[in-house]
């Protein structure tokens, strides 16, 4: 509790609104902390302007850094799959992967399976079994 917030509590023991008055008189007066997406308390740096700090979403610049390198993965990940879905049916499944840049298709099929995709799994089954 800071100074204020203790001086408000003793000035008025016996009213009975004291309690609430207290407590907002804390909540106003106690320092806003806010937190990064990964835990770390997000602190003002000595050479920083506060409007600089108050848009400031990450606890550190290697911290931005990696949530914009997931937002990137993502985005990629998503023109990935457009794109497959796109090609899939249209040729040979081996074609399929060589097109989207992969060397074979069991590194397409691994990936599927890591991004979690069953149904263009099933489908590139089902073009792998048509063709041939």
């Amino acid at each position: 509790m800071n100074l204020a917030a203790e001086y408000a509590y003793r000035a008025t023991p016996t009213d009975p609104d004291a309690k609430t008055h207290r407590d907002n008189l804390a909540a106003a007066l106690a320092p806003t902390t806010r937190t990064c997406h990964c835990g770390s308390p997000i602190t003002r740096r000595a050479d920083e302007a506060f409007n600089r700090y108050q848009r400031r979403t990450c606890c550190s610049t290697s911290c931005a850094s990696s949530v914009r390198a997931k937002e990137a993965a993502a985005t990629k990940r998503a023109q990935r799959i457009e794109d497959l879905e796109w090609i899939i049916g249209t040729c040979p499944a081996e074609e399929v992967a060589k097109r989207l840049g992969y060397g074979h298709l069991d590194s397409l099929i691994t990936t599927l399976n890591r991004w979690d995709r069953p149904d263009l799994l099933e489908r590139l089954r089902r073009t792998r079994r048509d063709v041939a």
